[in-house]
């Protein structure tokens, strides 16, 4: 039994330290944004752009996501929800693409009336990781006020996977019926 207790303690350790890990890259950027940042400062995080990835790739959505939950437990910023963001680009028109340069995030960061758009870019490198680059640029006036970077991130989503009508993922019908 003691053995048993032994395995189950290794596997439940070894799991939460691969969580952690996984956690890394992520957390460590979003602290650094955050120590560039003024406190109550309201804060967008904008969709990545994937240099050199697929084309139906969600790499940079995902990314984006990943750091808006890192940053949504920094207690000292106001974060914005990004389907609030997601509307305010659709009415636009506008994608990531539109919103690569510091020109576009500072347009959408405006109309959402947000301090700071963080902005990045991802890259995956021959050994299929990734690197990935951020900036939170003050939208009053495109200056960066602070950038972090990280490299060797594994790409851990699942890509190739069809995508949607419009980029998005439609309204979940399933749930709507089930609840």
């Amino acid at each position: 039994m003691p053995l048993l207790r032994e395995i189950f303690c290794l596997v439940l350790l070894s799991t939460c330290l691969g969580a952690a890990a996984q956690a890394g890259p992520y957390k460590a950027a979003a602290d650094r944004l955050a120590a560039g940042l003024p406190a109550r400062a309201k804060v967008a995080v904008l969709p990545f752009a994937y240099i050199g990835g697929p084309d139906n790739s969600r790499g940079g959505q995902v990314l984006a996501e990943r750091l808006a939950a890192e940053l949504a437990g920094v207690k000292k910023l106001r974060l914005l929800e990004r389907a609030l963001l997601e509307k305010v680009l659709s009415e636009l028109k506008l994608d990531a693409a539109g919103l690569a340069g510091e020109a576009g995030a500072r347009q959408a960061g405006r109309l959402l009336a947000a301090d700071f758009v963080v902005v990045g870019s991802l890259y995956r490198d021959n050994a299929g990781r990734l690197e990935f680059n951020v900036r939170a640029v003050e939208t009053a006036t495109g200056r960066i006020a602070a950038a972090a970077a990280a490299a060797g991130v594994p790409a851990d989503w699942l890509e190739g996977l069809p995508a949607f009508r419009g980029g998005r993922m439609p309204e979940n019908a399933v749930f709507k019926l089930c609840w």
